[in-house]
Parts: C-alpha cells; structure tokens; sequence
C-alpha cells in the first residue's frame, strides 16, 4: 500500500494546506467537500503495511471525525492523480496533478 508518492512539488503540481486544528467536524467536512471529488469515487486508506480500506469518498466525509484524528493519514484513488495527506497535528495536504515522466 506504500506508492512512495507523497504530498510535495516533486510529485504533484499542485499543494493545498489546510490546518484544520480549531476547526469543528462541520468545517473539514465543508474542506473535504470542497476538494471536488466526486462522492462515488472509490478510494484507499492504508492503516498497516498490508492491510487497507477502500471506502467512497462520501464515506470519507461522513466518517472524517473518526479518520482524521490522532494518527497520521493518507487518501488516494486508482488514478494517483491526487493524494489527501493528514498529519496528526491538524494539517491536511492535498496534491493534485500528478506530474508523469
């Protein structure tokens, strides 16, 4: 589940922050929303070297509070266009363009 690929200009054309500290579950709900995935779009969650979620998108707004808590996270889907990074201390990155030798 590891791709190698991360949040950064080495990969992505692309980088929004987000710090979502002080913000409530209707906010990041709001930021996810607002990143334009649609909601039947299948992605994946890893949460151990081999072991992962695949979940819709509406299922990762939905269920944000209990994804996006105290441990550091990472979201994509099949196309690895773009990838959602959070980081246990409130901040979410998004990359999106993936930049193709």
């Amino acid at each position: 589940m590891n791709t190698g690929i991360v949040c950064s200009e080495k990969y992505f054309n692309k980088i929004a922050v987000y710090n979502s500290a002080f913000a409530n579950k209707q906010e990041i709900k709001k930021y996810l929303y607002g990143l334009g995935i649609p909601f039947d779009r299948k992605v994946y969650i890893p949460e151990q070297p081999h072991t992962a979620f695949v979940m819709t998108w509406k299922m990762v707004i939905k269920y944000a509070h209990v994804l996006f808590f105290a441990n550091d996270q990472a979201i994509w889907d099949k196309s690895l266009n773009w990838r959602l990074e959070y980081h246990h201390d409130g901040e979410f990155a998004f990359g999106k363009d993936l930049l193709r030798e």
